[in-house]
């Protein structure tokens, strides 16, 4: 075993290379019967992990799929953390995208798109934009947007 933790998908593609898929199967099955290969535990503590940055639950889930578990997995685990954390990580990258800026319609335009860009929901960014209160920005933003469509 390796020192990271590995989804069942990815350790199977990697020793597909070297040994038959009988015998890869039988060792994946033994691992999991000694307890040392555990899917959703291992699924978990590369949620934590990602929780600790300042990421989307959109671009964790996609992490985690990359990482090679399982999509019903992924949605099991992901339904443990709410909008509360996004709203959490979308004010520290408003703060981080706006200070010692004028908060004008400009900048707060791009911060918009931005957290976008980065896969949080527009429900998290206006709810968040309305927190701190942006309100005036936030209408011409929407006037915008309802425009274009």
């Amino acid at each position: 075993m390796t020192r990271t933790t590995q989804s069942k998908r990815r350790l199977h593609e990697k020793l597909s290379a070297a040994y038959p898929t009988t015998l890869i199967e039988d060792t994946l099955k033994e691992l999991e019967a000694r307890g040392m290969l555990n899917e959703e535990k291992d699924c978990r503590l590369w949620l934590n992990h990602h929780l600790m940055g300042s990421k989307s639950n959109k671009e964790i889930f996609y992490a985690l799929l990359k990482r090679g578990y399982a999509k019903e997995l992924v949605t099991k685990v992901m339904k443990e953390i709410g909008d509360d954390r996004e709203i959490e990580v979308v004010q520290k990258l408003l703060q981080q995208k706006l200070r010692g800026k004028p908060k004008t319609e400009v900048a707060v335009q791009k911060a918009w798109l931005f957290l976008q860009r980065k896969g949080f929901s527009t429900n998290v960014i206006r709810v968040t934009l309305q927190q701190q209160k942006f309100e005036e920005e936030l209408l011409s933003i929407e006037e915008n947007t309802d425009s274009s469509s």
